[in-house]
């Protein structure tokens, strides 16, 4: 008894897609966490916060700019609020504990 198999370009194009919105599903919940996280006294920091798709299946979620270059400092040393400290990291782990249910779509 055999089996035969037959290989479907198209399949590739579909994973990818599929991978993708799961990406985007997983960075926008970054962001959204991150904004809950972060301080609010001036909104300016949570204001510049966004998250971008790159080429392949790539992404990032960043907050500051040139509006906010106190981004960074209030990441790692927030002596003004320090139950926000890590409002960025902490966001990224907490959506790392359920990445698994962003990628079931089926093919």
């Amino acid at each position: 008894m055999g089996c035969r198999f037959t290989y479907n370009p198209g399949w590739k194009i579909k994973g990818t897609q599929i991978m993708r919105k799961g990406l985007v599903r997983m960075l926008s919940d970054i962001h959204q966490q991150a904004v809950l996280n972060a301080p609010k006294k001036s909104r300016a920091l949570i204001n510049s916060g966004r998250f971008k798709m790159e080429s392949g299946l790539k992404g990032n979620v960043t907050f500051g700019g040139g509006d906010v270059p106190y981004a960074k400092r209030r990441e790692y040393e927030n002596k003004l609020h320090p139950s926000t400290r890590f409002y960025l990291k902490r966001a990224g782990q907490s959506v790392q504990s359920k990445a698994d249910s962003y990628f079931t779509d089926k093919m």
